[in-house]
């Protein structure tokens, strides 16, 4: 409001406030008919005076500035678009490890071993024909034999059947076109040696996998102490968040983990305990409901829960919600006679007189000679619920 520095003294600050109230005190402009500005401008000098009167005062100033650092502690929970800078570290970590992991791809899954399919041999090499003994000539004079044993001769034009031929007239054996039948123990020997590699390199795989991961956990574990030591709470929910989903198995890191959120749930709801209770003082009482709502999702607490549905009476706003609010805090604690009290104060002001009559009749029985009691429900009658 001053626009003075944090750490200003007193006389900066009292500099600062007679330099504006000057231009918004209404007597600068007596006798000048400002309309609608005049009401405004008091409310401009009344907030000024304000300002001055609790910066002057050492033990007011003091209670502002712990708010101001419980709102700077906790107010990057209510802008999530604009991240502090750790968690772009965090991000850059992230994104390495995920390189890391990507240089070892896991192996294909092995297939089955195929059924040896049988291979055509190559065709053996051309004989050359035997060298069969000079022909002498003969003893005897040859008689032709007679033309009906004759056959045609028939010409092949298919080089193997040539070779068939020759090896029948020449009394050789015949040429086995089949190959030789696969060595199936060979065969189911060497599929095993490769299914053995391939089971040994996904092994390797998947430990190399699980080591990078658990060093991805304890390095953001890491950032979430550092960051619930030096009051980054932003960054250590960040952090823990991360860690949460690559955990895995471990229950060692996931005790941790879990160790670590309850502390920065405790830290977060004292901060915001103490927004609200400022708040709440200064009559603020919309912003002191919804931080002690805050403070109750970080320790829930039925005391928490009705200190905010009562801001929200006293400011006499959102009945509904705080209507949820105190139910919840009665089945948390339902033998607590104040706050079956508490709900049946919301329901009367939110028109629901029936709602209110049977809470007061459930803390009758808790309470059985309570006359204030009594006497709440004899109005309620008396009114025709």
């Amino acid at each position: 409001m001053l626009g003075v520095p944090r750490g200003s003294d007193r006389v900066a600050i009292k500099r600062a406030y007679f330099s504006m109230i000057g231009t918004f005190h209404p007597d600068s402009y007596f006798g000048k008919n400002l309309g609608g500005f005049t009401r405004r401008m008091e409310k401009i000098f009344q907030r000024l005076t304000e300002a001055h009167d609790v910066l002057s005062n050492p033990r007011t100033r003091e209670e502002y500035e712990a708010y101001l650092g419980a709102v700077g502690r906790t107010r990057g929970f209510e802008t999530p678009s604009q991240p502090p800078p750790s968690v772009e570290d965090l991000e850059r970590l992230l994104q390495q490890a995920e390189n890391e992991a990507r240089k070892s791809p896991p192996p294909a899954t092995p297939p089955a071993p195929l059924p040896p399919v049988a291979t055509r041999a190559a065709p053996p090499p051309p004989r050359s024909p035997p060298q069969l003994p000079p022909r002498l000539p003969p003893a005897f004079p040859q008689v032709a034999p007679p033309r009906a044993s004759l056959k045609p001769v028939q010409l092949v034009n298919d080089p193997v059947a040539r070779r068939q031929a020759l090896a029948r007239k020449f009394g050789m054996a015949p040429i086995s076109l089949k190959p030789a039948p696969p060595d199936e123990e060979k065969l189911r020997a060497e599929a095993a040696r490769q299914s053995a590699v391939a089971k040994d390199l996904q092994q390797r795989y998947e430990h190399r996998k699980t080591a990078i991961r658990d060093h991805r956990v304890q390095r953001f574990i890491q950032v979430a102490e550092e960051a619930i030591a030096s009051g980054n709470a932003v960054s250590a929910m960040n952090s823990l968040r991360v860690a949460r989903t690559l955990v895995g198995s471990d229950a060692e890191a996931d005790a941790r983990i879990t160790e670590l959120e309850n502390q920065l749930g405790a830290t977060l709801s004292e901060n915001y305990l103490q927004r609200a209770r400022y708040e709440e003082s200064n009559g603020q009482h919309v912003e002191a409901a919804r931080s002690y709502t805050r403070a109750a999702q970080g320790r829930p607490s039925p005391d928490v829960l009705r200190s905010a549905a009562e801001c929200y009476l006293k400011a006499g706003t959102e009945l509904r919600l705080a209507g949820e609010l105190m139910r919840e805090a009665v089945q948390m604690a339902p033998d607590r006679t104040d706050l079956r009290l508490s709900l049946a104060k919301i329901y009367e002001a939110a028109g629901m007189p029936q709602s209110a009559v049977r809470e007061l009749e459930r803390a009758l029985t808790l309470t059985p000679g309570s006359d204030k009691i009594k006497q709440w429900l004899k109005r309620l009658e008396r009114a025709g619920v």
